[in-house]
């Protein structure tokens, strides 16, 4: 049942060989290829680098709210946990009076960060509901799932890009030359735009809407989840905003009006769904088929003879002429 896939495999594995092979011995379009998915490769290991160090910053700067300083701050944020359903609370930070005023940060030590204007300013209902939105992210483990999905989807699909153009021009019989491998960096470069300008602010703006709707599903109002939007939006403009958080992979409240207008237009209309629950399901089972037909391929092919003879079946068409 895996023979038909054995073939685009195997020369999917010679391509990522030939991109990531360090010496220069396939002439230079290949090098500027190589050159271009070295640095796709290296991006994401900065990226953590600089979140990292921003995250231990904050947090040596944002002090921990102490028990006594809000009378009924950690009454509520312990309402909160129970219900959201953490059994460990994450650490609540103050956060200085900037944009953002409210967001979740830290993939495996996640921390709550708050700004006192927020614990002023809002109502007991309005900030019991930042707090179970915070700690939904938390639940969820949004950080890390955002964190993996905005590098290793993106890397792995450019990735893929490359070797299948090369794949193309070898059944072609086409020798690469710089023409093709500026085809190739222009199309990459136009999937890193699309990426960032279209899919991933869509991915982000669902994510904070299934935040919501969970929310709602907990404290079963949605005009307070709503009226807390709104409130946070208008203190949140008020203030200033913080050109060093940008490098915290986080998960704010609010992002930005238009995002803010829509999550309070659908959740004004909002409607329980029954049928959430089997799509959730759904994709649940989907991807676990998906996860286990992918591990008997790579079992029936790296454990069987067959590896050996398409992996010398694979056209070495970027290596130049003798």
């Amino acid at each position: 049942m895996f023979e038909w896939f054995f073939g685009p495999y195997a020369s999917l594995l010679q391509g990522m060989h030939v991109l990531l092979f360090i010496p220069g011995t396939c002439g230079a379009p290949v090098d500027l290829l190589r050159a271009v998915t070295l640095l796709l490769c290296a991006a994401p290991g900065a990226r953590i680098w600089a979140h990292c160090v921003a995250y231990r910053r904050l947090r040596r700067r944002s002090p921990v709210y102490a028990r006594d300083e809000f009378s009924a701050l950690y009454e509520l944020y312990r309402e909160a946990g129970e219900l959201v359903g953490l059994r460990r609370l994450p650490p609540l930070h103050r956060h200085a009076d900037e944009d953002p005023l409210a967001f979740t940060t830290g993939c495996f030590r996640p921390a709550v960060f708050l700004a006192p204007a927020l614990v002023r300013s809002l109502g007991a209902e309005e900030l019991r509901a930042v707090l179970v939105h915070e700690l939904v992210h938390v639940r969820r483990r949004d950080n890390l799932r955002a964190l993996l999905g905005s590098l290793l989807p993106i890397g792995a699909f450019v990735l893929v890009l490359q070797v299948a153009a090369l794949y193309a021009l070898s059944q072609v019989e086409q020798q690469l030359g710089f023409a093709h491998a500026g085809l190739i960096v222009a199309a990459v470069l136009t999937l890193l735009w699309t990426f960032r300008s279209v899919a991933w602010p869509r991915a982000v703006f669902r994510r904070e809407l299934s935040c919501d709707y969970h929310v709602v599903e907990v404290l079963q109002n949605p005009l307070v989840v709503a009226a807390s939007l709104v409130q946070v939006w208008r203190l949140q403009k008020a203030l200033s905003s913080r050109r060093g958080a940008r490098l915290i992979h986080a998960q704010p409240l609010l992002r930005n009006g238009l995002s803010v207008e829509e999550r309070v237009r659908r959740l004004i209309g909002y409607r329980p769904d029954p049928r959430r629950a089997w799509f959730t399901a759904a994709r649940r089972a989907l991807t676990a088929a998906v996860l286990l037909w992918t591990s008997l391929f790579l079992w029936a092919y790296h454990a069987s003879d067959v590896r050996v003879q398409h992996a010398e079946a694979v056209s070495e068409f970027v290596r130049p002429q003798p």
